[in-house]
């Protein structure tokens, strides 16, 4: 019994060098496809965050540019709104000149009146 005890020992013993010499064998390649893995990772974890970016400068460009259309619009009206008031100011002196034409025209009459 003690010789196969001994046996198995000796078995276990030299598989367990086995699987050392394997893995200290296998060390250089299992690290190199580590870290190709990794730069695999980053290149695409970069790739992704340059995505983003662009997405996000497409998106402020289209902010902007709908902030611009939006103030051309409102100067739009404006411009309409001065262009109409312009004219009501306009229409208003004409009218306060025709009455102060007539107010003078009124009161020099009264003047000229006989019998004053």
């Amino acid at each position: 019994m003690c010789g196969s005890l001994e046996r198995a020992e000796s078995v276990a013993s030299g598989v367990y060098l086995c699987r050392r010499e394997i893995a200290e064998r296998d060390r250089p390649a299992a690290t190199k496809q580590a870290e190709q893995a990794v730069r695999s990772e980053t290149q695409i974890q970069a790739a992704l965050e340059a995505k983003l970016s662009r997405m996000e400068t497409d998106a402020e460009k289209n902010m902007t540019a709908l902030k611009i259309s939006g103030l051309e619009d409102l100067l739009k009206r404006q411009a309409s709104q001065i262009e109409a008031m312009t004219k009501q100011l306009s229409a208003a002196q004409t009218q306060v000149q025709a009455m102060a034409v007539k107010a003078i025209e009124g009161a020099a009459g009264m003047k000229s009146t006989p019998g004053q």
